[in-house]
């Protein structure tokens, strides 16, 4: 249930039909390969997000463009029923949906991929026809298509709302919307690329320079980094087997969303994602992975334990 006390939230960012197989032994060129599991799912850092949060009962809104075709109608299929809206930007009819198909090496966790984004990152700041909910109090931004994510930033920005911008892998023409997001998560991969031997908290220290208010750097099975201009903190990752980490990433900035709209503190906005992203660790497949409730992750934190990590090693 939707506790409407609870601010509104949207998001514009690249949304993708996932096709998940499992190949049972090993991948190989030039011949069939039997697949065990298959599965065909939601992909995308800010519709994840979004229906993460709106899981946890936060009324949640994605700007996305996504085609006229059989892939689009899985996407509405599963927004309706997680209680995602959907708004369109331009005309479907002439977008190509973005698909990911995924070899998964079951003996090994090995991945082929091959993904397409469509034409989601051509689209112009003038295709954008709707407006942004003028009761938007959080807007979530991937920078998949930085021109119009910045539109989306600077329109959310004269509303009064807050924008939380996740780094995904290095794109071009970032420059300006880092410097403006209010929040930005830096995942793992984006730091090691771009920033491969200097010290994170280095790199934490650089990122407050350039704007954003706060910085939140994922590091895996380290925890995460947080700082802002009154403290730097580490928030650990808790200590669990590990079935599959595809998509924690994005359920951590789902649940980091809901714990910001509920004005939490940021250590346990931080605790609270954490054990999201741990959460989904344990389990296969987003429909799985994705809590459920509040108390999906209040129980996952309540019975396992954070790990052991020296902050002073960063």
């Amino acid at each position: 249930m939707i506790d409407n006390q609870l601010p509104k939230i949207s998001g514009f960012g690249l949304t993708v039909v996932d096709i998940l197989m499992q190949i049972e032994n090993g991948i190989h060129l030039y011949q069939k390969n039997p697949v065990g599991m298959q599965m065909v799912q939601l992909g995308g850092v800010v519709p994840t997000a979004l229906v993460t949060a709106s899981r946890l009962g936060l009324d949640s809104r994605l700007y996305t463009a996504f085609g006229s075709d059989k892939f689009s109608e899985i996407l509405y299929d599963i927004f309706e029923k997680e209680k995602v809206k959907t708004e369109e930007i331009g005309n479907p009819d002439l977008y190509q949906t973005p698909l990911s198909v995924v070899a998964i090496d079951k003996r090994t966790g090995e991945r082929t991929g091959f993904n397409s984004q469509g034409d989601f990152p051509k689209l112009a700041p003038s295709s954008i026809t709707v407006p942004l909910d003028s009761d938007t109090s959080i807007l979530l931004i991937d920078g998949h298509n930085p021109s119009c994510s910045l539109q989306f930033l600077k329109e959310a920005h004269k509303l009064g709302a807050r924008v939380l911008l996740d780094l995904g892998n290095p794109k071009e023409g970032m420059e300006e919307i880092i410097k403006e997001a209010d929040f930005l998560i830096v995942p793992q991969a984006y730091w090691k690329t771009v920033w491969p031997n200097i010290p994170v908290k280095k790199v934490m220290t650089e990122l407050l320079k350039i704007g954003p208010k706060t910085v939140i750097i994922t590091m895996g099975p380290q925890g995460c980094l947080i700082g802002n201009s009154q403290e730097v903190f580490h928030q650990p990752a808790f200590d669990i087997n590990v079935i599959d980490t595809n998509g924690a990433g994005d359920i951590f900035f789902g649940a980091f969303v809901y714990g910001l709209a509920s004005k939490w503190d940021f250590k346990k906005i931080t605790t609270f994602a954490a054990g999201a992203a741990g959460y989904s660790c344990q389990r296969y497949g987003k429909q799985e992975k994705i809590p459920k409730s509040v108390g999906d992750i209040e129980n996952f934190i309540s019975t396992n334990k954070l790990r052991t990590f020296n902050f002073n090693l960063l």
